[in-house]
């Protein structure tokens, strides 16, 4: 998870404005380029549903895509045309997008209590967010620098994770039962439940904020007058709030329960944009990059330890793999789609305008502020105990 997240955290943050500042693209071919690789981050889970833990395990798949990531990100770094660029990137895309689905179904299959331990072990994930943040802060300081670093460093992560999960203990495949399916049937019926349909609508909708968070922040920090080196820096303040309510993500679920803590997570949402578009300050923009931890903890951490609760150790890395691809990568790809072509739509002489472009994230943070409540009672569960 440590290096998962470093791997992550190397490239999402200043992607959009890696393409935007340094490569020079323009709003529509940012907007292109980052909807590509959503769309070819959605097919690869379908082939990863179809082989992982039936003709190689989740730990030997994800070694694999992560030395070819590796690889890729190298080269990546010294590609600047549109066209080669967006073929290659794509082509990264289809191996980056079964990994999430892959480490989560990894760590929940030796997981005693998800509410418990999930929070514990994602913690380290964030920790390896923060460390590359900084990292990529003193990397820009050193003369001559500039932003291809971050592909050096998301090659580097890759490859140590690839190390780390090649050496975890090997678990035999389980022989499989019944006739062979290219998504297996009961994967899909755990999506078909009510309560995951409804939680589903939620996770779409952030998924498209979520996207107008990463790809539009680093850009609007510049707009700010803040220097290439601060950025990454200063938005890991996000993941240093998140480090510390991961904690109490367990602690949270068992005395407010699932939709006060849902409705905890989606209010610092909106209250993250309003604070963005407000512009009041520094201290204020302090504020609004510090409650993404809230957001990812009481929301999105909360949202796979619900996702796991409903799947059995037959189904659970075909349903993270299916999550990953319905509830998330749909909504980066429209979420990709409406912040590329925001930035033109409230652009004048070249220059966003932000006060414009944060009223769109608002509507649909509201949006989904009203349909917590009405989807989910107070009463709702969230299971607790994985099957053994």
């Amino acid at each position: 998870m440590f290096f998962q997240l470093m791997f992550l955290g190397s490239f999402g943050p200043v992607i959009g404005t890696y393409l935007k500042d340094t490569l020079h693209f323009t709003g529509a071919e940012v907007g292109l380029t980052l909807t590509v690789y959503q769309l070819c981050s959605l097919a690869s889970p379908l082939l990863a549903a179809f082989i992982v833990d039936r003709v190689i395990s989740a730990r030997l798949l994800y070694a694999a895509l992560q030395v070819c990531l590796g690889f890729m990100a190298f080269f990546l770094g010294g590609v600047h045309e549109f066209v080669p660029f967006l073929l290659l990137f794509g082509l990264f895309a289809l191996f980056v997008g079964p990994t999430y689905g892959l480490v989560n179904a990894l760590s929940f299959s030796r997981m005693p209590d998800r509410r418990k331990n999930y929070g514990l072990v994602r913690l380290w994930g964030t920790v390896g967010w923060i460390l590359t943040g900084l990292g990529m802060g003193l990397i820009w300081l050193i003369p001559g620098s500039n932003m291809n670093w971050f592909f050096f460093v998301t090659g580097c992560s890759s490859l140590a994770a690839a190390a780390v999960t090649a050496i975890l203990p090997h678990v035999p495949l389980e022989p499989q039962k019944g006739r062979f399916e290219l998504i297996p049937r009961a994967a899909f019926r755990v999506l078909r439940q009510p309560s995951m349909i409804k939680f589903g609508i939620l996770w779409f909708v952030s998924g498209i904020l979520d996207r107008f968070y990463y790809i539009a922040t680093a850009a609007y920090l510049t707009s700010l007058g803040f220097a290439a080196s601060q950025i990454m820096p200063i938005m890991t303040l996000g993941q240093f709030t998140e480090a510390g309510l991961l904690l109490l993500t367990g602690p949270a679920l068992r005395r407010l329960g699932l939709r006060n803590v849902l409705l905890l997570g989606l209010g610092m949402q909106l209250l993250r944009f309003v604070l963005f578009w407000s512009n009041l300050g520094p201290v204020f923009l302090l504020l609004a990059l510090a409650s993404h931890g809230f957001v990812f903890a009481f929301f999105f951490a909360v949202g796979t330890i619900f996702v796991d609760g409903h799947t059995e150790p037959d189904n659970r890395a075909g349903v993270h793999q299916l999550t990953s691809l319905i509830f998330f990568g749909s909504s980066s790809v429209v979420g990709a789609l409406l912040t590329g072509f925001a930035f033109d739509w409230f652009a004048t002489g070249g220059v966003v305008d932000y006060k414009l472009y944060y009223l769109l994230p608002i509507g649909l943070a509201v949006l989904n502020l009203i349909l917590a409540p009405l989807f989910f009672r107070r009463s709702d569960p969230v299971p607790g105990q994985a099957n053994p």
